[in-house]
């Protein structure tokens, strides 16, 4: 780029020094001359690595940031890079007389004028109609078509006039965000001023002389005194309020926005009385407690009143952290209090207190805290004393300390605890008593007891003195009354449904299942067996049973079946039969007697092997006979 003047020693031509470090990709800010890099068009910039120059455009180089350069490949620990800026026109020489210097930096870029060597200091003019002044790097005076803005940046900046005989006239603060007229501020504004009467963004402050002696004084805003009228006028359409300082009372008071020149007409809305009380909304004060009209009062009595409708008479608010909002006392010492916790409105005495929280929705008893719970250490009610009836649209939940019984007692004044059920931590059961006697328990496992108090199954069921230990019964024909089902896979090994125990847990039959069919099983292991004898006389004993045809007394159809009569099976089959013959309840009731059919299978298959054995001797006779 062309250049007026001598040959330059800076800017036109800037020279940047890195010293990479292993694998550094990105070059930028401050150089090994303290010179900070900087370029504005990436064609106007050459990078040599030692010594080689480098191609941009990505091939060995990247230039886009105005402030980096990026390698393609990361460098190697100490090479030198070297950056030469092309694109900034330096005026450092433009105006020279003899004898004379023009020291500094001027940098000529764009539309923007850099006034010092590391480019924090400079005039912009790149928004239409703004002029932004930056020094050291923040931005402190903005002129634009409708503003002038000192301290653009919001820093700690100080802007300060001086006048003929103040070097303070007008002082802003920057760090400590004050005002000061005539002084350094001492506060957000500090003016030191002697003259009686001064007017601050339309408010005055008016002081009336009457006979040399001060008869009030009124704080306005939005005011003027009507010169005409002696009243006060709007200065603008905005409210305007004053205060009234006269006679030992202090009256505030406010007026609705009206027109600008026109007469205010203003309503009290508080004062201060000559005897210190606050009132509110009136202009006198209550008396007898009676308060029938709209407004509030503070007594200099320490008495409160308030009465409004169609809003909340009073509310209160506490800030930041919790504790009492409101303390009630006899005499000197404190009988309870309402305040807050954590969200939380507690109102008690001493160390309870009763918490309403609201983020939790819930009522409980609470420390001194307002927040802390107090398990186990308040009651609902009294032995003597007792509530009546509890309505809930909800849940009821019993908490205890850890490991211990969460109780719900169910009785009467009698006997309150007749009847309880509790839920013990320690173990996770759930308990149910009835008559003062633990009828039933569900274990951590999810294993329901009935009649015990441990348990392997899921259902346990121990009859104890009652003569049935379960009965199931259905009123409805077309009902399945016990249904035992086992969910497997097609394919699988039968699953028991039903397994038989003795009393020392030897199982002595079961009922199982297979895809397609049901089993009966009746143990009949080998070794469980003595005495085995496979010569004895089946069909002699076969011959002893009757089978017969009969119908059933309350089969009303009175269909004819085959069977036999168990008595009579018996005397041949003992085994077979179960009860006695003609037994009766204490009621006079038939206590039948039953036959297990599976019982006859090795009697009819013995007599059948046997009636086999006589048919091949038969025939191997007639063979003989035959000459066969």
């Amino acid at each position: 780029m062309a250049y007026i003047g001598t040959s330059p020693t800076q800017a036109v031509r800037t020279r940047f020094l890195y010293t990479a470090t292993a694998s550094q990709t990105t070059f930028s800010g401050a150089d090994t001359q303290n010179l900070t890099l900087r370029y504005s068009d990436a064609n106007f910039v050459d990078v040599y690595q030692n010594g080689v120059l480098l191609k941009g455009g990505g091939a060995d180089y990247t230039a886009t940031t105005t402030t980096s350069v990026v390698l393609a490949t990361g460098a190697t620990a100490d090479d030198v890079i070297e950056i030469i800026v092309y694109d900034v026109f330096a005026v450092a020489n433009l105006i020279k007389k003899d004898g004379d210097t023009v020291e500094g930096v001027i940098n000529f870029n764009g539309k923007e004028i850099t006034l010092d060597a590391d480019f924090d200091t400079s005039i912009t003019a790149d928004t239409d109609d703004q002029i932004d002044i930056r020094v050291g790097g923040s931005d402190q005076i903005k002129i634009a078509a409708g503003e002038v803005a000192f301290n653009e940046a919001s820093g700690d900046v100080d802007f300060r006039v001086e006048s003929n005989g103040l070097t303070n006239a007008f002082v802003i603060d920057g760090g400590n965000n004050g005002i000061g007229f005539g002084h350094s501020p001492r506060s957000d504004l500090h003016a030191s001023w002697t003259q009686s009467f001064f007017g601050i963004e339309g408010s005055i402050i008016s002081q009336v002389n009457s006979g040399g002696g001060i008869a009030g004084m009124s704080v306005t805003q939005n005011t003027y005194v009507d010169s005409d009228t002696g009243g006060y006028a709007y200065m603008t359409t905005n409210e305007a309020t004053k205060l009234d300082l006269k006679d030992g009372v202090t009256a505030f008071s406010r007026a609705a926005s009206g027109t600008a020149g026109n007469a205010i007409s203003f309503s009290e809305s508080m004062r201060i009385d000559t005897s210190g009380n606050v009132l509110v909304g009136r202009t006198s004060t209550i008396s007898g407690g009676s308060n029938s009209a709209s407004g509030a009062q503070i007594g200099s009595n320490g008495l409160i009143q308030s009465a409004v409708s169609g809003d909340t008479a009073i509310s209160l608010q506490r800030l930041s952290d919790d504790g009492d909002i409101i303390q009630f006392r006899k005499d000197t010492t404190s009988v309870g209090s309402i305040g807050t916790g954590s969200s939380r409105l507690a109102i008690g005495n001493d160390d309870t207190f009763l918490t309403f929280a609201g983020d939790l929705d819930a009522l409980y008893p609470a420390s001194s805290s307002s927040t802390t719970p107090r398990d186990n250490a308040v009651d609902l009610g009294t032995s003597g004393t007792r509530f009546k009836d509890l309505y809930l649209s909800n849940s009821v939940k019993i908490a205890t300390a850890t490991n211990g019984t969460a109780l719900l007692d169910l009785g009467d004044t009698d006997d309150s605890n007749i009847g309880r059920i509790g839920y013990d931590n320690s173990d996770n059961s759930m308990k149910f008593t009835t008559n003062n006697s633990e009828a039933m328990r569900i274990d951590s496992s999810g294993n329901v007891m009935i009649g015990a108090t441990s348990s392997t199954a899921l259902l346990n069921v121990r009859g104890q003195t009652a003569p049935l230990a379960v009965m199931f019964n259905s009123d409805n024909s077309d009902k399945v009354i016990l249904q035992m089902r086992h969910d497997f896979a097609r394919g699988s090994q039968n699953a028991t449904m039903i397994q038989f125990l003795n009393n020392d847990g030897d199982e002595k039959g079961s009922i199982k299942t297979s895809a397609t069919a049901t089993q009966f099983n009746v143990s009949s292991d080998y070794r469980l067996k003595e005495n085995v004898s496979y010569d004895w006389d089946a069909t002699a004993r076969l011959k002893q049973l009757k089978p017969c045809r009969f119908n059933w007394i309350s089969d009303e159809t009175n269909t004819l079946v085959d069977g036999f009569l168990a008595h009579e099976v018996s005397s041949s089959v003992l085994q077979a039969v179960s009860g006695e013959k003609d037994a009766v309840d204490k009621d006079g009731k038939i206590k039948p007697q039953g036959i297990d059919h599976s019982k006859l299978v090795p009697l009819l298959t013995k007599s059948l092997q046997e009636a086999l054995a006589r048919i091949d001797t038969l025939e191997a006779e007639v063979k003989t006979l035959k000459g066969e």
